[in-house]
């Protein structure tokens, strides 16, 4: 549903160049080069992934979002309010995070 409404609100108007292709902004869940990346930082609980994304490309900044039907949710959210340079809490359940390539400390927001 996250993803759905992604593209509804944003299109697919937007592409980066990453490992010599033109890729989606958005990490779709059926695939793509972005989707490895994703997974890897949601079953990792490293922030790993990332940083290695902010060396593959020239983009600034990386959302992340993840929803607390996750089993392991908790644990791995507080980590990502930490490293993170922005958090929100949206309708109790989704967070999402802002990961600024050259940030300095972190800013956290919820609307709880």
């Amino acid at each position: 549903m996250t993803s759905a409404a992604a593209l509804q609100e944003f299109g697919f108007a937007a592409y980066h160049n990453f490992e010599g292709e033109s890729v989606l902004w958005y990490a779709i869940p059926t695939g793509g080069k972005l989707y490895p990346y994703y997974t890897d930082l949601i079953y990792s609980g490293s922030t790993d992934p990332i940083e290695a994304l902010f060396e593959k490309t020239d983009i600034d900044r990386i959302y992340v979002v993840i929803h607390t039907y996750w089993p392991w949710s908790t644990d791995f959210i507080d980590q990502l309010k930490v490293e993170c340079e922005q958090y929100q809490l949206i309708q109790r359940d989704i967070h999402l995070f802002e990961f600024v390539r050259y940030a300095e400390g972190n800013q956290n927001e919820s609307d709880n």
